[in-house]
């Protein structure tokens, strides 16, 4: 309902604070002197873990219904470029920098395994393309796409090892649905906690 009515992160987190109370999980702010600067700050640790999780939940939520409006328009518009909004930046995973610019047709298999977002901090997008758009922006598709790189991931959790693609990361894997964004969210909150975002103020 949150996505639907537009409501912000902070929002959320107002309305949901009486039900974290009453769990026991809520921290209040807090200042603390920073033992480097000497500076103190003020700390919000609830902010601080649960805007990030909504973020990603509201990425994969708005990238699964880009996901219909584009297949919606595929036969007029059949090619989709890869979109990475830092391709040299700092923030950006490397492998979505390189991807960046890429263009393969709609039905292209890659797309499968790596239709934004892809991971937590991914902020990459998707342009649809028709074929008259190649033409006036003087855009190539690309031949073929990229061979995908394996790499080994551990779960910290319960030191599961699983082979993904590089870039993608777990809970992220396949093309994003209302579904993905639930569980996303479900795994996100039971795998942390606020205390988690305490550093050296604790």
């Amino acid at each position: 309902r949150a996505v639907r009515d537009g409501r912000a992160g902070e929002d959320v987190l107002r309305a949901i604070s009486p039900s974290l109370r009453a769990q026991g999980l809520w921290l209040d702010d807090y200042f603390a002197v920073n033992p480097k600067t000497r500076r103190r700050n003020k700390f919000r640790p609830m902010q601080d873990w649960f805007l990030p999780i909504y973020s990603s939940y509201l990425r994969v939520r708005m990238s699964a219904l880009h996901l219909e409006q584009m297949r919606a328009v595929s036969h007029s518009r059949p090619w989709w470029e890869y979109v990475c909004p830092a391709p040299s930046g700092e923030g950006c995973e490397p492998s979505h920098g390189r991807w960046n610019g890429l263009i393969l047709r709609h039905d292209d298999e890659w797309w499968k395994v790596h239709f934004p977002p892809n991971c937590a901090e991914c902020c990459c997008e998707l342009n649809s393309l028709s074929d008259d758009d190649l033409k006036f922006e003087r855009l190539v598709a690309s031949g073929r796409a990229p061979k995908a790189e394996m790499v080994r991931w551990r779960s910290p959790f319960n030191d599961r090892v699983v082979e993904l693609p590089a870039g993608v990361a777990p809970g992220f894997l396949g093309m994003p649905s209302v579904a993905m964004a639930d569980r996303l969210l479900q795994t996100m909150i039971d795998r942390s906690s606020p205390s988690a975002s305490l550093s050296w103020a604790d």
